[in-house]
């Protein structure tokens, strides 16, 4: 399989469908008013799209996974075009919220192609290949609303609403197309984990909020979709009624939304996160939101709208990105997929609640309070996020705290001392610790535990080798360590000091492990101590991953790992 050629058609398949949606966001809250909706049922329009598309999501899945990634995705594709097609010959408001439940149920393109690359790219190329995904659903947005202002014509108070789902409808047959001729179905690069669902576990949920940090950052990732959605489903409506706008007008603000969040994105996260630190740019990002929302109202004109909108936007998309990274590493390696799914189903939430009650807010005090609401919850928010910059463990001196248990353990691992570790680091630490047992060439367990060593470092090199020179640097080593750490790499540790892998981790073997990387002896046997969190003379491996859990993730200068790094 042509998986370039696969990249391509996923991307205008997404690209083209996105567009049609991107077509029809500017232009819902007026097919609504159109048929004498209330400001209420106009925001209902976005909650319902929103719930039906996250009820639909596991079923998608599994019907993907039951009858293949191309049928799934092509059913999919037709579906939005019929949704679209639905909406052109509207004449009756029941008729648009079928329209927008049946776009809701079929709008898993982007879910589906995503699944796609999952299967046809390894682990290590993954990111690069759903990176193409995602910028075809950014760029779609960014000008489905550009054709739109186009479409509907340069008269606001009557404006053409018939001829854009038509060209939506056109977009998604397009993508259907493309993906029928030339999309084949996916040979997995690996075999698909069959995994049961988990049922509801209120405990583990409680568990979960009550971890340091992550309770109070996936309240703020409620908070900010709360709001941003909230502001989005309002923003037409209170432009029609203050500013005389139409879709046209609206249509530029949409853009110009869309231009930012690539902007952002694109150029302003990285710079900032490495100037400032993650949790100093979330909170900075949650003051410039919260003050682009509160200044809408006073804009009367374009350019100022446009200008708090770029505030607005600017501070949504900078939060974003870094509210997920700062839960991964306030999860703990073993929770990160759990606790991002769980933030993206309280998004969901925020998704589905801000537009109902922006809409209400309106109808019941006024087209300012929407706004100077959501900037009051913003203000709230940023209190929150000055707590997680300042007084949690994923502050600015924890982060610095963390670097520095990092660099530690990249100097143990750095054998020779040069200031970088490549493969001769791990042959010299084997051969160390067979010198140490007496192992020979032609020892059973030498070519066993040799094999894992450079197992280990193939691994290494895949994951925090980013150019591909054969090294890993003290930079590459903190990108991945301190922000995409993989369970794997814990697990691969304990094996360091179980090099034959018997199960048994002795006093005796981190005594070896201690001199194959010349660490002080002295030091070993108060850590064993520590380690054996059971007391029975035996470290598991699930008490070495626990341990370096908290030694990755804990602000505690006394945890064991931090002890036995530091001897």
């Amino acid at each position: 399989m042509n998986n370039r050629k696969v990249h391509f058609i996923l991307f205008v398949s997404v690209l083209v469908d996105t567009i049609g949606f991107g077509l029809m966001l500017p232009l819902l809250p007026f097919y609504a008013l159109k048929f004498g909706a209330s400001i209420s049922t106009v925001t209902l329009l976005f909650s319902v799209y929103s719930l039906l598309q996250f009820i639909s999501a596991p079923l998608w899945g599994k019907m993907s996974d039951r009858f293949g990634r191309r049928p799934t995705l092509l059913f999919s594709l037709i579906g939005s075009s019929l949704a679209f097609l639905w909406l052109s010959q509207a004449n009756a408001l029941w008729m648009l919220f079928g329209c927008r439940i049946l776009e809701g149920i079929m709008a898993a393109s982007f879910l589906l192609a995503m699944v796609y690359i999952s299967d046809i790219t390894t682990k290590e190329n993954r990111t690069k290949g759903m990176a193409i995904v995602g910028a075809a659903f950014g760029l779609g947005l960014c000008l489905g609303p550009a054709i739109s202002s186009f479409l509907v014509g340069s008269d606001s108070q009557n404006p053409n609403l018939m001829l854009p789902p038509l060209i939506a409808s056109g977009m998604s047959l397009l993508g259907f197309t493309i993906a029928l001729l030339g999309l084949p179905e996916p040979i997995k690069t690996q075999a698909r984990t069959i995994e049961k669902p988990r049922r509801f576990d209120l405990t583990r949920l409680v568990e979960i909020l009550n971890t340091p940090s992550t309770g109070l950052l996936l309240l703020l990732s409620f908070l900010m979709m709360l709001v941003g959605l909230g502001t989005l489903a309002i923003l037409a409506l209170w432009s029609n009624q203050k500013l005389g706008w139409g879709p046209k007008e609206i249509g530029y603000v949409y853009i110009f939304w869309g231009v930012m969040s690539v902007i952002v994105q694109t150029k302003l996260v990285e710079p900032l996160t490495k100037r400032f630190g993650e949790a100093n740019s979330l909170f900075g990002g949650l003051v410039v939101f919260g003050f682009g929302v509160f200044l809408i109202p006073f804009s009367t004109n374009l350019a100022l709208v446009l200008g708090a909108v770029s505030l607005t936007s600017s501070g949504f998309f900078l939060c974003r990105p870094l509210l997920n990274s700062l839960l991964s590493q306030s999860a703990g390696a073993k929770q990160q997929g759990e606790v991002l799914g769980l933030a993206e189903s309280v998004s969901t939430l925020g998704r589905i609640i801000g537009p109902l009650g922006a809409g209400f807010i309106f109808g019941s005090f006024g087209s300012y309070w929407p706004f100077w609401s959501g900037a009051i919850i913003m203000a709230v928010a940023s209190i929150l996020g000055w707590q997680v910059a300042t007084a949690s463990n994923l502050s600015s001196a924890v982060s610095k705290q963390r670097q520095r248990k990092m660099k530690k353990l990249f100097d143990l691992l750095d054998h020779n001392k040069n200031g970088v570790i490549e493969p001769i680091d791990f042959e010299q630490g084997f051969q160390a610790i067979a010198d140490i047992r007496g192992w020979t060439l032609d020892s059973p367990d030498y070519s066993i535990v040799h094999s894992f060593w450079i197992g280990l470092q193939n691994k290494m090199q895949s994951l925090m080798d980013t150019n591909g020179d054969g090294i890993i640097t003290m930079d590459e080593w903190l990108e991945y360590m301190t922000s995409r750490l993989d369970h794997n790499f814990a697990d691969s540790f304990t094996k360091l000091i179980d090099s034959n892998e018997d199960g048994e981790n002795s006093l005796k073997k981190l005594k070896m492990f201690y001199q194959g990387y010349r660490i002080d002896t002295s030091q070993a046997k108060a850590v064993f101590e520590q380690f054996d969190i059971n007391q029975d003379k035996n470290v598991s491996q699930d008490e070495i991953s626990k341990i370096l859990d908290q030694f990755m993730y804990s602000d505690e200068l006394e945890e064991s790992v931090n002890l036995a790094v530091a001897s």
